[in-house]
Order: structure tokens, then C-alpha cells, then sequence
């Protein structure tokens, strides 16, 4: 009886103690996405080199700005097409999640 009970009490602990390991693995986890200031400006500068590629948007008047992994397009094109354009180009982006695009039209 004792011996099933040391037994019992063995696995117990294991579970237990492999229960803590994987909950401390998923904290770990979440915290890889926490928000730091050089990534999102290593983000703002990738974005902006990303569009200034594009011949069309080298001219343009779009500026960068990113939250976390949130970018916002902001300034003016003369086409919708442009504006269209940067905001795809921005999504393709590694590490962008959301495409805020606020940029202006006006001929």
C-alpha cells in the first residue's frame, strides 16, 4: 500500500513539475511579442526602404510611422494607385501585422 502511495505521489510530482516547465514555455512565448523600441524602429526604416525601391513612391511625399507591428502610411500621392501601391509593398513586409493607410490623394 505504502508503495502504491510513494508511486502515486512520484507521478504526481512529475506532472506537476512538467505542468510549471510548459506553463513557463508559453510565457516565454507571449513574451517574444513584447513591444520594443528598436524593433519598431528597425520596422519604420525597413518599410521606408521597402517603398523607396518603388520608382513611382521615391517621389511621393509618404511618410513611415510604426506601433509595435502596426504600420501607418501618412502624406500625399497623386494617384490613387499610389497609394494603393504603398500599401501593399508595406504589408509585404516581414513583421508587419496591420496596414494603417491614411496617405491623401490630391493631383
Amino acid at each position: 500500500m505504502q508503495k502504491y502511495l510513494l508511486n502515486t505521489l512520484v507521478v504526481f510530482v512529475l506532472f506537476s513539475l512538467i505542468g510549471c516547465q510548459s506553463n513557463q514555455t508559453t510565457s516565454n512565448m507571449f513574451r517574444s511579442f513584447t513591444p520594443l523600441a528598436a524593433p519598431s524602429a528597425d520596422l519604420t526604416q525597413t518599410v521606408q526602404e521597402a517603398l523607396m525601391r518603388n520608382d513611382d513612391l521615391a517621389v511621393s511625399q509618404v511618410h513611415v510611422q510604426t506601433r509595435q507591428d502596426v504600420v501607418i502610411l501618412s502624406g500625399y500621392v497623386k494617384k490613387i494607385r499610389l497609394s494603393d501601391t504603398a500599401e501593399q509593398i508595406a504589408r509585404q513586409v516581414p513583421g508587419v501585422r496591420v496596414v494603417e493607410n491614411h496617405i491623401i490623394v490630391r493631383p
